[in-house]
């Protein structure tokens, strides 16, 4: 049985997810400030990188212990716009698959897909979700 309730097993399984949907992406990882002016990171393209902006208990058993819990994620859409793709486009193929997803443990609730900014020749699109998770015993 699996107990797929942790914050980092979900992140970790939305990045397989992303990994074995999209082979376009260079880099599926979590978000370290990566566009960020002053960012010693150095992220490759395309990319698609998580931030996690919010995460807590949604329900509780009889013990006060959280069963199932949610979360507010940023995808971060990444490319170079020398490369000759779409990042629109790029970025609306994951909010879509992301929309049509159906898992029996996950939840999945698009918020919005909104342009970031286009720096240094990198495009850079935003999806907002809500996911809900149980834990599994």
């Amino acid at each position: 049985m699996l107990y797929l309730y942790m914050l980092k097993d979900c992140i970790k399984h939305i990045i397989e997810l992303i990994k074995s949907e999209f082979e376009d992406f260079v880099k599926v990882d979590i978000y370290r400030n990566e566009f960020d002016i002053q960012s010693e990171w150095n992220p490759q393209f395309p990319c698609c990188l998580i931030r996690v902006d919010s995460y807590y208990p949604e329900e509780y058993n009889e013990s006060h212990q959280g069963v199932s819990y949610t979360g507010d994620l940023s995808l971060f859409v990444g490319i170079k716009t020398s490369s000759g793709k779409d990042g629109l486009e790029l970025s609306e193929d994951v909010f879509h698959y992301f929309n049509n997803l159906i898992e029996e443990n996950y939840g999945y609730i698009i918020k919005e897909l909104l342009y970031v900014e286009n720096k240094y020749g990198v495009e850079v699109y935003g999806i907002r979700i809500s996911i809900h998770f149980k834990k599994l015993s």
